[in-house]
């Protein structure tokens, strides 16, 4: 039901802004890990995506995910948070997700719940394997191999996330 609300106050009351670059086209959000300095008018329309947002960077669950991705302790002291859509011809290139200090990338899938996911509309996570290469100065590059090891496609209330580690 919180995940229901979420997706309408999201439908109802999120802008967002077509971004371009080398590895993708999305329409995203601004950060909503901050909606605390949105006005008070702004902040009444959202009140299930602020309960999930508590939820999210909750101490309990931050140690639930260290504990399952070994990242260390999470602090909750910086943190991102935004949505992103995905409309026919936008997409994401492979890449490590490790941006700044962040230590753990999660995504959150809020797909239409009543309708299940068809695998013709894309979208799913590919992870990849790595491989690591070694110059005869013995620097180490790693490197993402080109055969996916694992597909997960979108489905209602999944959640996905891993620890951000760089080459990987």
């Amino acid at each position: 039901d919180l995940l229901r609300a979420v997706r309408e106050e999201i439908r109802e009351n999120v802008t967002f802004t077509r971004k371009e670059t080398d590895i993708y086209k999305i329409h995203q959000s601004g950060d909503l890990a901050n909606l605390d300095g949105l006005d008070d008018g702004a902040l009444e329309k959202l009140p299930s995506l602020l309960k999930l947002r508590d939820a999210t960077y909750s101490s309990t669950f931050r140690e639930y995910v260290s504990t399952i991705t070994g990242s260390g302790k999470l602090s909750g002291r910086k943190t991102d948070m935004a949505i992103n859509i995905y409309l026919p011809g936008c997409h994401l290139l492979c890449h490590d997700d490790v941006i700044g200090s962040r230590r753990v990338s999660y995504i959150l899938y809020l797909t239409d719940p009543d309708v299940p996911w068809k695998e013709e509309w894309g979208g799913a996570l590919r992870l990849y394997p790595t491989k690591t290469f070694e110059d005869e100065k013995g620097e180490k590059t790693v490197v993402p191999s080109p055969a996916v090891s694992k597909v997960i496609p979108p489905a209602w209330n999944q959640l996905s996330f891993f620890a951000g580690q760089p080459g990987e």
